[in-house]
């Protein structure tokens, strides 16, 4: 009982007592901090859902062509990049310029590297068939030469490092929005780059849902040495006037809360919790007065408490409310077979009867399928398409994509048959 006791009263005298390593007093006492820090205000909670994948960066919908062009080095050296004047294919109008250059001027250092990213429809040559979409040759002086596209479902990279080749084997799904990544780094020496989009030529009309080809090549050279990336088997289908959305994940919830930052009088602010519903979610240090839920929960509320250096807590904030974007995960409704109806001319108008999207994001556009194979689009606000070469038993059908890019299931197959 003794040796108990004593610890006891050790204890209490070591958590109550100051030791001074000094012959001298000190100018004041010691106190410990007990007041917590002012109760953090004015908090916020905004729906961040994005339609895009926060990979990429968003555009105006009526440029799809080239998006971006870059060029980095890491060393001291620095690295212009600017445009020659123009921005890229516009997919609204009915003339698209024939010539698109990203000048990335001189780079100099020990190792750069330029880029192109763009935006494309892709089409294939025949239903499923792989689509050759480079061919490379390296020589001196490039480092590496790397080439990725990216879908809804599917990345596919290529990597290429001192050598030649040619790659294929990316299964395009026709009618749907593909994200192209092309980027070339040099290592040592004085380079020049630029990327450029091509093939379309300058005076050639092009009429809306007309596939036109178009040749992309990113070029660099070292010295007298020349190196280009060409792939010619892209399509850019021109007439479309909205953005590109539907990468994985189609929708990219969030929600930021934010607040008022706080100061504590005394041993300083530590760091600010964050708790949804009732309970603790997470914090972030005392300079942040913000925080991103990325797997929000529709309906929720948070509450922000402010802690100190010596862990004493704030009140509770307010809370903030919001309701939360659920992602787009529904197909549109199945069309009903379509109807074919012979026009004077010889063509064929295929009709069916507008559907409805229930998942939110509203319906974006109608696929036709001809004989299985897809063979053309309209916007949502239509309901007929004409096939102005019908070919007698051929078959139809129509399915619906909404702005999340989920698919119906295809109508009913409808076969033409002229009498």
């Amino acid at each position: 009982m003794y040796r108990t006791g004593r610890r006891r009263v050790l204890a209490s005298l070591a958590l109550a007592t100051t030791v001074w390593a000094s012959t001298a007093s000190p100018a004041a006492a010691q106190v410990a901090d007990v007041t917590p820090p002012p109760t953090p205000g004015a908090v916020t909670a905004v729906d961040t859902t994005s339609a895009l994948d926060p990979r990429f960066t968003a555009f105006d919908g009526e440029i799809a062509g080239i998006e971006t062009f870059s060029a980095s080095v890491n060393a001291a050296a620095t690295a212009a990049a600017a445009h020659d004047g123009l921005t890229g294919l516009r997919l609204s109008s009915v003339q698209a310029p024939g010539y698109a250059r990203w000048n990335a001027g001189t780079i100099e250092g020990g190792h750069s590297q330029a880029s192109v990213r763009f935006w494309v429809r892709l089409e294939s040559r025949g239903a499923g068939q792989s689509v050759d979409l480079m061919t490379v040759t390296n020589t001196e002086g490039v480092r590496n030469f790397d080439f990725f596209i990216t879908g809804d479902t599917q990345r596919f990279k290529w990597d290429i490092y001192n050598s030649s080749a040619g790659e294929s084997g990316f299964v395009v799904e026709p009618g749907r929005w593909y994200f192209i990544e092309a980027r070339v780094s040099f290592s040592g020496g004085l380079h020049t780059a630029e990327v450029r989009i091509d093939g379309i030529d300058q005076d050639t009309v092009l009429s809306p849902g007309v596939d036109t080809r178009v040749r992309a090549v990113i070029v660099g050279s070292h010295g007298a040495k020349t190196h280009t990336q060409d792939y010619d088997d892209i399509a850019v289908v021109v007439g479309d006037t909205a953005a590109p959305w539907g990468f994985a994940p189609a929708t990219v919830p969030g929600v930021q809360v934010s607040w008022e930052p706080v100061a504590d009088g005394e041993l300083g602010l530590r760091e600010y919790e964050i708790w949804r519903n009732g309970s603790w979610y997470g914090w972030v240090p005392a300079s942040a007065t913000a925080f991103t839920d990325t797997n929000p929960v529709p309906g929720s509320y948070y509450q922000i408490r402010a802690v100190d250096q010596a862990l004493n807590r704030s009140g509770w904030s307010s809370r903030a409310f919001v309701g939360v974007t659920e992602p787009d995960v529904l197909a549109p409704a199945t069309p009903q077979a379509p109807t074919l109806t012979p026009q004077p001319d010889g063509s064929l108008a295929v009709g069916w009867q507008a559907v409805t999207d229930d998942g939110g994001s509203g319906l974006r556009e109608y696929a036709i399928w001809r004989n299985g194979s897809w063979y053309g689009w309209v916007p949502a606000t239509a309901t007929s398409f004409v096939d102005p070469a019908p070919v007698p038993g051929a078959s139809y059908q129509i399915s619906a994509y909404d702005n999340a890019l989920n698919q119906s299931a295809r109508s009913v197959a409808s076969v033409w048959a002229p009498v």
